[in-house]
Formats: C-alpha cells, sequence, structure tokens
C-alpha cells in the first residue's frame, strides 16, 4: 500500500488526480464534489515503454483558473512493475 503525505484539509474540497509517466499527462480522475475523503476507484490504462517514474498529483478543483496543488506522490517504476505486465493499485489518504 502506498499513501500519500496527509495534508491537513479543514474545509470540504473538490479534488481529482492527475496522472503523468515521466512528465507526460496519461490522465485524470473525475472532481469528486465537496469532500475530505474522496474515492475514486478509476482505471487508467497506459503503454508504457522505458518509464522511469509515475506521478500522481491531487489538485483541488477553482472556481477560477488555476487549480490549486495539494499533494503528490512520485513513483519509481521498479518499484512495482513484473516481468511483462502489472497492475497497479494506489491507496492514498489525503
Amino acid at each position: 500500500m502506498l499513501s500519500l503525505q496527509v495534508v491537513s484539509v479543514l474545509r470540504l474540497f473538490d479534488p481529482y488526480v492527475s496522472v503523468d509517466i515521466d512528465g507526460v499527462l496519461i490522465g485524470r480522475t473525475q472532481t469528486r464534489p465537496r469532500t475530505r475523503e474522496p474515492v475514486w476507484n478509476e482505471e487508467i490504462t497506459a503503454r508504457v515503454h522505458c518509464a522511469e517514474n509515475i506521478n500522481f498529483t491531487v489538485f483541488r478543483k477553482a472556481v477560477l483558473p488555476s487549480d490549486e496543488f495539494v499533494a503528490n506522490y512520485n513513483v519509481p517504476f521498479e518499484d512495482v512493475v513484473g516481468e511483462t505486465t502489472s497492475d497497479f493499485w494506489v491507496m492514498s489518504e489525503i
């Protein structure tokens, strides 16, 4: 289990997660409205060759641009990938 560093959130917010591989955006989750404990249970699929890192960045959706950074977590691929294919699950707390 991997977890994001806990961030103190005193108010409800509208979070979403941006996922990139070596700085290239591969997907974004749906925004979860007005929560302190979001659950996504979403799947993002990407074919990856010779990648080094996968990064998860949590943002708070803002009324006016730009959205507010909340937390991020960077994972080296060598820590999670099997020989040919691998499912990668992240449990996180924000």
